[in-house]
This record gives C-alpha cells, sequence and structure tokens, in this order.
C-alpha cells in the first residue's frame, strides 16, 4: 500500500482508526534486555504515584512525586511493585538521546506518508500498569501513536462531547483537561451522563490515529508499556487555535505575576511555572505573530479557492477511504456503551483506589484555591476567548 493513502486516512478521518500491521521498526520485537541495552545509560525522571487513592480530581502531575532511575530499576519495580505507578512520559527523543542511538534512528513516520518526519519530531511514554495522562485534549494537530511494547488503554471521546468538565487549571499551553478523574473516581455519577465514547487497547505494533482535538484518557495495562507519538500539524484548525492560545497564555502569565509561588503552582502544570516570567510585550508580540500567520493563510486560502474549478484533477484524486482501510489493514475504533464504560471504570477504582466508595474521604479545596482556579477558567473558557479573538481580527482588519 502507497504510504501516500495512509496519509490520506490520517488527514481525513474524523474518527479514531488503529494500523494493524503498518509500522515496521525492528525495535517492536525487542525484549527488556534489548530496551536496557539500547536506551541512554543514565537515570531518567518518572513520575510516581502510589494508586490507593480515589478523588474526585484527576492525579494531577503536581500530586506526583519525582524519582530518579535507570530504566533497568523501573523494569524492576514496575514487575515486581505493582503498590505504586511510575511514568516517564511526554518526554521528546532528542533531548534525551543522541541521532547515534539504535532507538533515535529507528523511529521514521515514513511509512504513515510522512516522510520528512522521524525522531526530533516524536516523543516517547514509559510507564507501569495504571500509569496514565489525565483525560485531556491537544489543541493542535493529529496525533499518530505507535505502541512498542505491552498495553495501553485509550478512551475518547468526541471534541464537542458534553459532560467532561473541561478546565485550563493546571495550565499548559495547548492542553485542556477535563476536571473527571478517571483512574480512581470517587462517584461514577458523572461518568454515567457520558456518551460517545471509544475504547482500544493497543497492542504492540499497533497504530492509533486521534483526530484533532478528541478527548483521550490513556492508561497502561500491562506491567510495562512503551509508546512513542508524533503530532501531524493541521494547517487550517493550527493556525486559529494558536491565536487561542497565545491568548490564554497571555492572560495566565498576568494573572500569575503577583501570585505566590504556592498560589501559582495550583494554576499551572510544572512545565508553566515560569509562565508568569513572560513579559507582557512578548506576549502580545506572540499574538502578533499568531494573528499574521493566520490571516496570510486565509488570504493564501481564499486564492486557492478561487483557482479552483470543477475540472481540477482534484476529484480525480478522491480515494475511496474504506477501501484504504481494507487494504492497509486499518480499523475503526468502535464506540463503547456506557454500561461497559462504567465497568471499567469500576474495575480501576478496585485495583488502584477505595473499593467502597463510601469509605472515600471529601476533599475540602479552600475558597481562595476555588476563586482562582475559577478566574483563570472564566477568563480562558472556549466562547469568551472566541469572543475577544472575532473582535481582535475584525479591528485589525478594518
Amino acid at each position: 500500500m502507497d504510504a501516500s493513502y495512509i496519509a490520506k486516512i490520517v488527514e481525513t478521518t474524523t474518527v479514531p482508526v488503529v494500523f494493524k500491521k503498518v509500522c515496521n521498526w525492528p525495535l517492536l520485537s525487542w525484549s527488556l534486555e534489548d530496551w536496557c541495552q539500547n536506551m541512554p545509560q543514565k537515570e531518567l525522571p518518572f513520575r510516581v504515584q502510589p494508586p490507593k487513592n480515589s478523588s474526585e480530581e484527576p492525579c494531577w502531575e503536581r500530586k506526583c512525586s519525582n524519582r530518579m532511575m535507570s530504566l533497568e530499576k523501573f523494569f524492576e519495580i514496575a514487575q515486581k511493585n505493582p503498590a505504586e505507578w511510575c511514568y516517564f512520559d511526554y518526554k521528546y527523543l532528542e533531548m534525551w538521546l543522541t541521532s547515534d542511538n539504535e532507538v533515535y534512528k529507528q523511529i521514521l513516520w515514513d511509512c504513515f506518508g510522512y516522510n520528512e518526519r522521524g525522531a526530533a519530531d516524536s516523543t516517547i511514554w514509559i510507564g507501569s500498569n495504571g500509569a496514565h495522562t489525565p483525560c485531556h485534549q491537544d489543541t493542535y494537530g493529529r496525533n499518530i501513536v505507535v505502541q512498542a511494547f505491552g498495553k495501553k488503554r485509550w478512551l475518547m471521546f468526541p471534541p464537542d462531547s458534553g459532560g467532561l468538565n473541561p478546565t485550563r487549571v493546571p495550565y499548559e499551553e495547548s492542553s485542556i483537561y477535563s476536571k473527571l478523574n478517571f483512574f480512581s473516581p470517587k462517584n461514577l455519577d458523572a461518568f454515567k451522563r457520558l456518551s460517545g465514547c471509544r475504547m482500544v487497547v493497543l497492542e504492540p505494533g499497533d497504530a492509533l490515529i486521534v483526530p484533532p482535538k478528541w478527548w483521550h484518557y490513556v492508561q497502561h495495562v500491562d506491567a510495562i508499556g512503551i509508546s512513542f507519538n508524533t503530532w501531524i500539524p493541521h494547517a487550517k484548525t493550527d493556525t486559529e487555535n494558536q491565536i487561542d492560545e497565545a491568548l490564554i497564555r497571555m492572560l495566565v502569565a498576568q494573572i500569575g505575576k503577583d501570585l505566590t509561588e504556592k498560589d501559582l503552582k495550583d494554576i499551572v502544570n510544572p512545565n508553566e511555572e515560569d509562565v508568569s516570567d513572560l513579559p507582557l510585550t512578548v506576549s502580545i508580540f506572540q499574538v502578533d505573530v499568531t494573528v499574521q500567520k493566520y490571516l496570510e493563510f486565509k488570504s493564501k486560502e481564499h486564492e486557492d479557492i478561487s483557482q479552483c474549478s470543477k475540472s481540477d484533477d482534484i476529484s480525480k484524486t478522491d480515494i475511496a477511504i474504506d477501501t484504504i482501510k481494507k487494504s492497509c489493514h486499518a480499523i475503526t475504533v468502535e464506540e463503547l456503551n456506557n454500561n461497559d464504560l462504567i465497568t471499567i471504570l469500576q474495575d480501576n477504582v478496585s485495583k488502584y483506589g477505595q473499593s467502597n466508595f463510601d469509605e472515600a474521604v471529601d476533599e475540602k479545596i479552600p475558597k481562595k484555591d476555588r476563586l482562582l482556579s475559577a478566574i483563570v477558567d472564566s477568563f480562558c473558557h472556549p466562547d469568551v476567548i472566541k469572543i475577544v479573538k472575532g473582535k481582535l481580527l475584525d479591528e485589525l482588519c478594518k
């Protein structure tokens, strides 16, 4: 199958798709010993979280401790100590591997039709059973994920799903989190109102395509799991969303300037602690850059549309996506009914949280902290940003 056809699916699918026989990286058949030999011989930072915890809030990164350990030590702990999970997650390969490293050399995305993308555009995720990322939505790009070792469960919801209770606290550029705790919820009532969930358990060699803005909760379900991903830019939506993110970053930076260190940590992820140091002039410049990029894209898009005609070859190159899916072993991720979703969450609670929901202790969030989060969420609400962006573009285009 021509890789350009696979890229066609990546760029046009509106629902999650799994490829079963596309990726041909040799590391997909590696043993744990192979991974130890080919990964850097140094200690890596792992997030660590004792699993016995039921809560209304997700396991935010702030709630995890950090531990430095070698990959070999992690493998030993992951197989012998299920009482806690560890996660070396969201790490760009170029920050941790040299270009002559065997892993670095193998991570190529040409089999998906992206010859120009490699390890420098990729992240690695290494975790133990229970390790997870809170449910969230990426504001940019299409996500291609390859499972290299172990199994990982993905729960996904359409972009416009209701009931997920979105928040920008903790703030992280390009990530919108859900306030729901999919790992070990204290109460299941909020989940019973959800619909449209799609679920897949990725096995070694599987590749998952996550369309733009699909919500996803991702959890390791084997003792050890390793995966890689890359985000494929989506010009039309990304250029507009970059304005949103620049405006939100400016707002969070200004709100954070006079906060105490503790209060700032309450509203930002650890990787955003320097956001309050961002000068207002730099924030304005970043907004200007994103606006100009968007206006240039819209102008070019208008020219392209004007130049198109019914006689163009575009219609001739239209490909039957269903035919392509069959020929390259692509499977649409099926919907999960709500009862099955609840069963998965109940199983999570029995393994990682309180066995009795009534035993979970209510967490009292200080009124001041709730007010601060509410202020950030109110100013950064999509409806508010949409109005601000619209007014901004109107003014600049006069």
